[in-house]
Order: structure tokens, then C-alpha cells, then sequence
């Protein structure tokens, strides 16, 4: 989805369930985390076992919907009306990655990217010669989308994509699932849009990095109220495994998230454009590969299909 939302106070008020909702191991441990914005610290319960982490107190899907269809703004926001910066171009360069993947696993056909943001995605792939169609909550950049690149892009929520709108042959979440309320549901809805044998593809920050660890309450990809949930390597395998997918495969992601955090560590505001781009680019690639070769990567990518 790549954006966040202010969510007042008052909305985040609702305890999570001592209880794990994906193992249902009794024991967890909690951890503290900044917001983007605000020294206003939000707990994070984090089961003992598989490691899942649920943030402790949580908006309702109806909060939610209204929030993400008018307030956030989406990463590489420029590129919705066809305007190409630093950042989107490496974006860009990440994806072909994924896409070479993607098509490792099927041959070309439909792909449906859900929380589709600014769209640099959807145009990459649609360049490689996939069929692609958008979801994306937030009404302006759909509209954008739609006018200015002529995607077929619907605003809404997953729950709002009608079944008869597939088969797909794949269907992406990037930076998605951690936002949604019940990641088992949507993932079962993704599985009625997929054809057999179609591939699911996840992106979503490793609770478990070594990023994490340096960073704590201040590492970049924590985000909270916006990310509800935060996976482990065990605890993304368990949720998709157990929504009807098979063959599942992670994927060492060189996305990192080092250079945000630092500027949030020394509480600095990462200045804007092209060099704060470049910067992004020139730290993720150490801390990628440490990250990697530690086992920890700040970023899971997982692959896997639809069971028959």
C-alpha cells in the first residue's frame, strides 16, 4: 500500500486478544513503536511462538475504509499522473526483480494488484505485457490512475472486488497485508479471484530483522496505527498456508528500510526529492545484504499458489 494514516487517539481503543489469532499460543511478549508522526508510543503484543505481532489496540474495519478512501497519500505519489521521479525509477528497478520472479512461477496472463498506490507496479507489469488491473481505496489516486494511465483500477476495498472480475493468474498484495484487520479473510478472497494453480505474491516488513533489532520502537517500517500487523518468516508461512496456498517460497528482498530509520533515530526529517532517493538507494543496498546474509531481511517476499 505504501502510505500512512493519522488516526486519532480515540479510534485506537479496542484491546487485542491475549490470545495468538493465528496459533492461538497463550504467551507473548510486548514491544513499544513510534508512529511516522508524534512521540505518542503504541505497544505491539508479539506471540511467543510463531511470532506474529498484533498491534494492541486496533481500528474498525469501517474506520479503516473511511480513513484510506480520503486521508493517506500514497509512496511515489507524483507518478499517478504520469510524472516520473528518482524514487519511482527505483522502484521500478525492484520490480522487474519481482516480476522475473512472478513469471518464473506462471506464464504472462491477468494480474490484479490490490492496494495498487501510485501505480508503478501496475505500469511495469503492463509493460512486460501482462493484462493488470487495480485495486486501490483511496478514491483520487484511482481516479488518477484510470485518467492519466488508463489502468483499470476500481476504488475500494478487496472485500469490494466482485469475484466475477477474475480468474487471475496472479494477485499482488505489496506492503498491503499488514494494514488489513483479517488478513486470513482477504487472503481467502484473493484465493476465490485466483484461477488454480495462480500465483499469490506478498510483500510486507520482517518483524524479526536484523533492522528491527537496531532500530527498535524508531525502525521505519513499523508505522503504527497503519500496520496492524507485523510478520515473522514462520508466522507469514502459517497465515498463508492456512488460507488454501501451497509451494510457498521466500524471496531474499534487497528492500531495506535503513535510511528513514536513521534519520527517524537521530530525529531528523529526511529532506525531500532526489536526494533523499539516492540515499534510500545507496544505504538498502549494505543493510540488504546484511540483513540477507544474517537471515534477517528487513522485507519479506513470499511466492506461492493456489492449492486445486
Amino acid at each position: 500500500m505504501g502510505a500512512r494514516v493519522e488516526i486519532d487517539d480515540a479510534v485506537a481503543s479496542r484491546n487485542a486478544s491475549t490470545s495468538c489469532r493465528l496459533c492461538g499460543h497463550g504467551s507473548s511478549e510486548a514491544f513499544t513503536a513510534l508512529p511516522l508522526v508524534g512521540e505518542h508510543e503504541f505497544e505491539y503484543r508479539q506471540c511467543r511462538s510463531c511470532g506474529l505481532a498484533q498491534l494492541a489496540a486496533t481500528p474498525s474495519m469501517e474506520e479503516l475504509r473511511t480513513l484510506y478512501a480520503t486521508q493517506y497519500q500514497p509512496v511515489c505519489g507524483e507518478f499517478v499522473t504520469g510524472r516520473r521521479s528518482l524514487l519511482s525509477r527505483l522502484r521500478e528497478v525492484n520490480f522487474d526483480l519481482v516480476a522475473r520472479r512472478i513469471e518464473a512461477r506462471v506464464p504472462k496472463g491477468r494480474l490484479l494488484e490490490v492496494g495498487c498506490g501510485s501505480g508503478v507496479f501496475l505500469v511495469a507489469m503492463r509493460r512486460r505485457g501482462w493484462a493488470v488491473a487495480g485495486l486501490e481505496p483511496h478514491r483520487t489516486s484511482a481516479h488518477d490512475l484510470r485518467t492519466h494511465h488508463g489502468l483499470d483500477v476500481r476504488a475500494g476495498m478487496l472485500e469490494d472486488a466482485p469475484i466475477e472480475w477474475g480468474p487471475f493468474d496472479a494477485v499482488a498484495l505489496l506492503d498491503v497485508i499488514e494494514h488489513l484487520v483479517d488478513p486470513a479473510a482477504a487472503l481467502a478472497k484473493v484465493r476465490a479471484l485466483l484461477r488454480p494453480g495462480g500465483v499469490l505474491i506478498l510483500a510486507t516488513p520482517n518483524v524479526a530483522s536484523l533492522e528491527h533489532r537496531l532500530f527498535g520502537r524508531r525502525w521505519f517500517a513499523l508505522q503504527p496505527p497503519d500496520h496492524l500487523w507485523l510478520f515473522s518468516p514462520d508466522s507469514l508461512r502459517r497465515t498463508v498456508t492456512m488460507a488454501g496456498f501451497d509451494q510457498l517460497s521466500l524471496a531474499a528482498s534487497p528492500v531495506a528500510y535503513a535510511w528513514p530509520s536513521l534519520c527517524r533515530y537521530f530525529r531528523s526529517r529526511p529532506p525531500s526529492g532526489a536526494f533523499h532517493a539516492a540515499m534510500k538507494a545507496l544505504t538498502a543496498g549494505p543493510m540488504g545484504l546484511v540483513g540477507m546474509l544474517q537471515s534477517a531481511p528487513a522485507n519479506l517476499e513470499l511466492y506461492a499458489r493456489r492449492a486445486p
